[in-house]
């Protein structure tokens, strides 16, 4: 009788994650790059939270952005800055750990190799 109950238990555990994963299938896979925005381009100020982000995401960037501090990235993977809000136009590569100026730019986007 313990072991049918413990059985039972089991199975609907096992069943609330399966189907927890199958409802979530964009989950982000981890991290590819890890950021911290600035309001100054040279980074000199606290900063907002770490934050991390996976490959393809496109950010139109707030008007008070004016700096990204890259601290982790993934294997081959990069930050693009944009002049336009949606990732299209006047790309540049920033692609090494550091302090890189957004001044003048509306987007970035990650994209990992």
């Amino acid at each position: 009788m313990l072991f049918n109950t413990l059985s039972i238990t089991a199975v609907g555990v096992l069943s609330l994650h399966v189907s927890g994963a199958i409802a979530q299938p964009h989950e982000p896979r981890g991290l590819d790059v890890q950021l911290k925005w600035h309001e100054k381009t040279n980074c000199d100020d606290k900063g907002g939270p770490k934050r991390d982000y996976s490959d393809g995401a496109c950010l139109d960037l707030a008007e008070s952005t004016r700096g990204v501090e890259i601290l982790d990235l993934s294997g081959s993977c990069h930050l693009i800055s944009y002049d336009d809000s949606s990732c299209q136009s006047g790309s540049r590569i920033l692609d090494s750990l550091g302090c890189w100026n957004l001044k003048g730019k509306n987007s970035v986007q990650f994209k990992c190799d």
